[in-house]
């Protein structure tokens, strides 16, 4: 066996495993069709953290293709891009007339329920895709 074929083999077996520990958290694997929000903020963390793994595993293989390929050590600034435009220091949301009289305006949003729910298809979609 070859050594690029175990390395393929271990990489996949880890890949696997993080799967496999993501879906396994908060029983993502049932296919529920609601998560709680800290359950889908879990969810899309270790989204990101195989997409990242992914990434990584993608640019090991693209360098076993290309062994030849020269680094690059140049030096680059950290931000290339022009600075945009600046703002006034003051922010000003009425600009004529006086301002309201704030202890008269009355809130008008919803109250929201104690725990909300997001619907997990997407996130689902996402790790199955993965």
């Amino acid at each position: 066996m070859k050594v690029q074929e175990r390395f393929l083999d271990l990489a996949l077996g880890q890949g696997a495993v993080l799967v496999v520990g993501i879906a396994a958290r908060d029983e993502v694997y049932l296919s529920p069709p609601w998560l709680s929000r800290a359950a889908a903020k879990r969810l899309r963390a270790g989204l990101r953290l195989l997409e990242a793994y992914l990434r990584r595993l993608i640019l090991l293989l693209a360098l076993k293709l290309e062994p030849e390929l020269a680094a690059q050590n140049t030096a680059r600034p950290a931000y290339a891009r022009r600075r945009g435009y600046r703002s006034p220091s003051t922010f000003r949301i009425f600009n004529d007339g006086p301002a309201p009289e704030w202890h008269l305006i009355r809130r008008c949003h919803s109250p929201e329920p104690a725990h909300p729910l997001v619907p997990a298809g997407k996130l689902l979609a996402r790790l199955s895709a993965l």
